[in-house]
């Protein structure tokens, strides 16, 4: 009889080449390569990207704290360098931020709603 867990392909299921299943491999993987992708995945499901900046440093306080304690293994050194790697993944290259600057007004003698993108040429 197969149980719910294998039924649903989770657990130690073995395919036909004997392979570890994805359950194994997971479990097998170092403690600190569980505890970033944890972080990754938090960092997504509750939106810390677009927080401001000093709602970003005390979320991620208290969730390298949380790990801390899913992860006893864990370095301070270690929970020190995933913190880092979590603030650096806070800090996409591309800004998903509203710019704080208020927008440029229009040049002279444009119409409502163009904005003029170079001055013109004069001959």
């Amino acid at each position: 009889m197969v149980g719910r867990a294998q039924a649903a392909g989770i657990g130690v299921w073995r395919d036909d080449n004997n392979s570890l299943s994805q359950g194994e491999r997971v479990a097998k993987r170092e403690p600190i390569a569980r505890a970033r992708d944890e972080l990754f995945s938090h960092i997504h499901r509750c939106g810390v990207l677009d927080a401001h900046q000093d709602d970003q440093d005390s979320w991620m306080t208290e969730t390298i704290e949380y790990l801390a304690e899913r992860y006893p293994n864990l370095a301070a050194g270690e929970l020190t360098q995933l913190r880092a790697v979590g603030m650096q993944f806070c800090k996409p290259v591309i800004s998903r931020l509203r710019s704080e600057d208020p927008p440029e007004e229009p040049a002279a003698g444009a119409e409502q709603g163009e904005v003029a993108l170079e001055a013109p040429i004069k001959a």
